[in-house]
């Protein structure tokens, strides 16, 4: 037979409360959840940053770093850093951030990912011009978040996540207010001043996956070189 267990009224009101709070931070205010993810998320990046954990120890970081190319074009590098890719919301997000010290977080996952896996740019050089140009840059949470998209961070994505600057700018910009505040009338192309992409999205997307792939064949106790930046 079962036994009635009751109670005590503060533990019934608790989790009743409780369950409140998660389903108005899910369903009806979700930029409530969203703040408070990224307090904990600043928190964790501060935590690894006091352990001061050297770079070898996150999962993927002395592979990945060994099939990026440490050494590459300044002038790709400096097409990416003044809003030049040929990319729309790339670019518009580079001059934002150049123009008011600030880029949206969205912009700022598609801006990461397409300097590390479509340019196959360290992440390190990326992570120094946001820390030199961010106003709100934080050296825990940058380099952090910087490792998150590169994929060899402590808690990061799947490194073979690589973000669609056409879809996402499809998605999160449909009237291309955003993108015009940057750069115009950009469909215009190079007869308005706007460059042609210095890459092409599909083929580097692919060149990086199969880079990427190749990671279970580096043995684990290769260490990356290191670099002064």
């Amino acid at each position: 037979m079962f036994r009635t267990v009751e109670l005590p009224l503060w533990v019934l009101v608790l989790v009743l409360g409780f369950a409140a709070v998660t389903f108005a931070s899910h369903f009806l205010f979700p930029s409530v959840r969203w703040f408070f993810r990224a307090r904990v998320e600043r928190a964790v990046a501060r935590l690894n940053a006091r352990l001061d954990r050297p770079i070898e120890l996150f999962k993927l970081a002395r592979r990945q770093d060994m099939i990026v190319r440490l050494s590459y074009d300044p002038a790709v590098l400096e097409a990416w850093q003044q809003g030049r890719t040929g990319i729309p919301l790339v670019d518009a997000g580079m001059r934002e951030l150049w123009q008011t010290g600030y880029m949206h977080n969205r912009v700022r996952m598609v801006a990461a990912s397409f300097l590390i896996k479509n340019l196959l740019i360290d992440w390190r050089v990326g992570e120094a011009w946001f820390w030199d140009t961010l106003v709100d840059a934080d050296p825990a949470s940058n380099a952090a978040s910087w490792q998150w998209v590169a994929g060899s961070g402590a808690d990061a994505a799947p490194y073979f996540r690589v973000f669609n600057p056409v879809l996402q700018a499809e998605k999160f910009d449909p009237q291309h207010d955003y993108l015009h505040r940057y750069l115009g009338d950009y469909e215009l192309g190079e007869l308005g001043g706007y460059p042609e992409p210095i890459v092409d999205l599909p083929a580097t997307r692919t060149r990086a996956l199969e880079a990427f792939a190749t990671l279970g064949d580096v043995p684990r106790a290769v260490r990356p070189p290191v670099i002064d930046l």
